[in-house]
């Protein structure tokens, strides 16, 4: 999507994403958000998307909302508020329904909802895997899709799938083999290494929430750039030296960390610390197959800053 801002996408209403600094390519995405005709932004605290926002609305956190929330395992467990929103903010629901009761003059759809137990209601007249859930059959517990209509309200749903047949009735699946395709983007000359962004275990995407915990902070309050022995050596770098890594999208500072647990030729850097913004080195090129962005090959230099 973000590959049309600019082009065909001259707005957008985000929420549940902060696409000013997870985006590849940040330093075209700031100036694509900048150049929208309208860019509003539904979140909980300020952020690197509401930073560029014409209109930020004030939503909720999980804590203060009712739903259902479906896992990767396919279990759909319900969701209860503990607490109200905070001053103006309202939920997800409110604000999506008040959006479309406003636009529905250029509809002849409704949109009025009488709480999140209605909006399941209809996911699952619309979702065949969903047909036979309801709020009283998943309960305090949970239920698994596919859970199919006329089913039994109290059973949990099927467990394991494809257990006897895959989804196309037969017993075999065709296995495809994927070509190896060479990176779309490869440093130049030597002195190149490879970047590849990541996670550590004590904060979660771009730290809009967890960098505001107290017990987080203080377990991870910064980043390093690692690097190993061998390339820092090569490069007059020392541990705790402070850099600049850049290529042709663009350059940040960060500090060395020299360790051996890295690879030579290879360096990491996670993107919960948006004050390096680290996705402003990540290109625009894609995977083939995936459409994924080249988040763990991006050829970058490295070089001590004096």
């Amino acid at each position: 999507m973000t590959h049309g801002f600019g082009d065909g996408i001259r707005g957008a209403f985000v929420f549940g994403e902060n696409i000013g600094a997870t985006e590849p390519n940040e330093n075209r995405i700031s100036r694509e958000l900048d150049s929208f005709d309208c860019l509003v932004v539904q979140e909980i605290f300020p952020n690197e998307t509401t930073a560029h926002a014409d209109v930020v609305l004030p939503a909720s956190s999980w804590a203060e909302k009712a739903g259902t929330v479906t896992n990767t395992d396919r279990q759909v467990q319900r969701m209860r508020p503990t607490t109200d929103p905070p001053g103006n903010a309202r939920t997800d629901l409110d604000i999506l329904c008040e959006l479309g009761r406003r636009l529905a003059n250029l509809t002849d759809e409704p949109f009025e909802y009488d709480g999140p137990e209605a909006v399941f209601a209809e996911l699952t007249r619309l979702t065949p895997q969903y047909a036979g859930m309801s709020y009283a059959g998943i309960g305090k517990g949970s239920q698994r899709w596919p859970f199919s209509e006329g089913a039994d309200e109290d059973s949990r749903g099927v467990g394991v799938l494809h257990r006897e047949r895959f989804s196309n009735g037969k017993r075999r699946a065709p296995l495809v083999q994927v070509e190896y395709v060479e990176p779309a983007a490869e440093g130049d000359g030597d002195e190149s290494l490879v970047l590849t962004t990541g996670r550590v275990i004590e904060h979660f995407n771009s730290s809009v929430v967890t960098r505001r915990s107290d017990v987080l902070t203080h377990l991870k309050s910064t980043d390093s750039l690692q690097i190993h022995p061998d390339d820092a050596g090569e490069r007059g770098i020392e541990d705790g030296n402070h850099i600049v890594v850049e290529n042709e999208n663009g350059q940040i500072e960060a500090t060395a960390a020299v360790t051996s647990s890295i690879r030579p030729g290879v360096v990491f850097l996670t993107f919960h610390f948006t004050e390096w913004l680290v996705n402003r080195l990540t290109g625009d090129e894609l995977d083939p197959e995936s459409k994924i962005p080249t988040y763990k090959h991006v050829p970058v230099y490295v070089e001590r800053l004096e």
